[in-house]
């Protein structure tokens, strides 16, 4: 006779409570895979690569996809990110500043919207490029921002920097 006919309740009960952490482990499985396919981000995100890793554009030789890149930078609040894709001019390698700087500026930033974010046009001379972004919302405190931006880069060691930025159309 098997210990399990010997201790019947006992068994069943195992077997109950085995039953309920398999449903519980299913149930959180199906609420992570739920969350992680809506996230927080929006359609367009989703279908973007940069948006899935900013940080890969530094590396791709492709000026469109480092002025995407900042965008999304923004978005996460990635100050880091934000100055490694600045050019080394502009930053002066004061990079402790650059970072308090940014983070300052975060903290006023409620939300940047690249729901309709797209490169409009974009233009290459030589070490120069310039990458016009549109669909670009920023909202900070009680102000939005709406408009194109004009992203004007530079090739530093082979890599393509961040020289300047521009809001070509806005309003509030």
């Amino acid at each position: 006779m098997s210990n399990c006919h010997k201790h019947v309740k006992e068994c069943k009960r195992n077997a109950v409570f085995k039953l309920l952490i398999t449903g519980c482990l299913i149930m959180l499985s199906l609420i992570t895979i739920a969350l992680t396919g809506c996230g927080s981000g929006n359609s367009a995100d989703m279908n973007n690569p940069i948006a899935a890793n900013p940080a890969a554009a530094l590396n791709d030789g492709n000026p469109e996809n480092v002025a995407q890149a900042y965008i999304f930078a923004e978005v996460n609040h990635d100050c880091q990110l934000m100055m490694e894709l600045w050019s080394t001019k502009i930053i002066n390698k004061d990079q402790d500043k650059f970072i308090k700087q940014c983070q300052e500026q975060m903290k006023n930033v409620q939300k940047v919207d690249t729901a309709n974010l797209r490169v409009k046009d974009s233009r290459l001379s030589g070490d120069k490029a310039t990458v016009n972004l549109s669909g670009v919302v920023l909202v900070e405190g009680d102000k939005t921002e709406k408009g194109d931006d004009e992203i004007r880069l530079v090739k530093e060691n082979g890599l393509w920097k961040i020289e300047e930025i521009g809001v070509s159309s806005g309003n509030n």
